[in-house]
């Protein structure tokens, strides 16, 4: 699982393929759950992470545009080693 993240607000464009050009009319806004279906794959220069949306929308995004873990979570707290 990934979020759209990194956008400035302005979305991402989801494409048909791994190439920039390739633009469905589905632009997807920041904080979208994006479910990663396959290997992250090069293609015009960038990497690509193969996806589905919760609507059943499949495509590619570039990498970049995405995040691990969810923006709207915050700060996750941080976990005490176990000292031994």
């Amino acid at each position: 699982m990934v979020w759209v993240a990194n956008t400035d607000g302005g979305g991402v464009f989801l494409r048909n393929s791994p190439d920039d050009g390739d633009r469905t009319s589905t632009v997807l806004a920041d904080n979208t759950p994006l479910t990663v279906t396959g290997e992250l794959t090069e293609g015009d220069g960038e990497n690509w992470y193969p996806v589905t949306t919760d609507d059943g929308s499949v495509g590619y995004v570039p990498r970049q545009y995405t995040s691990p873990t969810d923006p709207r979570a915050g700060p996750q707290p941080l976990v005490p080693s176990q000292a031994r």
